[in-house]
């Protein structure tokens, strides 16, 4: 499941039309791209994750296989985000739409590239964790994307002066937001390990 659904943005926006829904929906995976990107935070849960060499990537569907048929096992579920890493061309999150002990289906908006167990990065193990979003970010979520939808600049004014007439908005972090919104994500931020 992504960070936010389309109805939980409406109802944080207190949205009722359904005008803006499949703006909205199609606005949900950048901005959860973009902010597990400015956050470098995937949100593991380190609780649901596996780890092996055998791992291969088959880009029709797309699916993750594993012939020695962990998957269930580990706790994966279908409905479920996961991260991807330690992988040369697949790195991201994904969502699982079907899972079998030796199988997991990704989401049909999923793209994957074919990758094999003998291709893995430095000669590692693929890592597959499960995403645990913070329920905490969704308003901060819904938020990015009504930026993105409205030119909200009247509602981002920080000062005005009446003459000669002069508007001065919030600053605008690196990622295009204002800072007000950028601050409430702070907690969520990891520090980069390079």
């Amino acid at each position: 499941m992504a960070i936010i659904t389309v109805a939980e943005v409406k109802t944080l926006l207190g949205i009722t039309a359904s005008t803006y829904d499949t703006w909205i929906a199609t606005l949900i995976p950048i901005v959860q791209d973009d902010l597990v990107c400015y956050l470098n935070n995937s949100f593991p849960d380190n609780n649901t994750k596996y780890e092996s060499a055998n791992i291969s990537i088959q880009s029709s569907g797309p699916y993750i296989n594993d012939t020695s048929n962990p998957f269930t096992s580990y706790g994966f579920e279908a409905g479920m985000d996961i991260y991807v890493s330690q992988t040369w061309r697949n790195a991201g999150i994904y969502t699982i739409s079907s899972i079998s002990s030796s199988q997991i289906g990704l989401s049909s908006l999923d793209t994957m590239l074919a990758e094999s167990s003998t291709e893995l990065y430095g000669g590692n193990s693929i890592l597959i964790t499960r995403v645990n979003w913070p329920t905490g970010i969704k308003t901060t979520v819904s938020q990015i994307i009504w930026f993105n939808i409205k030119d909200i600049k009247g509602k981002d004014v920080k000062s005005k002066s009446l003459g000669p007439s002069s508007v001065t908005y919030h600053s605008i972090e690196g990622g295009g937001y204002p800072q007000h919104i950028y601050s409430a994500l702070r907690k969520y931020r990891r520090m980069s390990n390079r």
